[in-house]
């Protein structure tokens, strides 16, 4: 149940570079939680394809995986979501955060 009422969530591609400076102000919040969704970035064309694009993101793929593989995670919930359904994500998600402290409802992963 959430803490005051309501949880916001932000979607948001990691990137450019400035990606994790454009937030640092969201960032320096303690009850801000960071999740990174990183399946494998032959997964992410896969579903680019899948579901008829747009295919002009293709390209862009190995760069967001390069600067993601160098960026620092340290403070972020890194899930690998690769093997998983959106409802399996969530699920994912809401344990981790509770793990975590946060204010998520969650199962065990399962």
């Amino acid at each position: 149940m959430p803490v005051r009422g309501v949880d916001v969530v932000i979607d948001d591609v990691c990137a450019p570079p400035n990606f994790v400076e454009q937030y640092a102000p969201l960032f320096e919040i303690p009850e801000v939680q960071r999740v990174l969704l990183y399946p494998k970035a032959a997964i992410v064309i896969e579903r680019i394809k899948k579901r008829g694009g747009p295919m002009e993101h293709i390209p862009y793929v190995p760069v967001v995986y390069g600067y993601l593989e160098s960026m620092s995670k340290d403070g972020w919930i890194v899930l690998d979501s690769s093997d998983w359904t959106i409802e399996q994500t969530v699920n994912q998600i809401l344990f981790k955060m509770a793990a975590l402290g946060g204010s998520a409802q969650s199962q065990p992963p399962g």
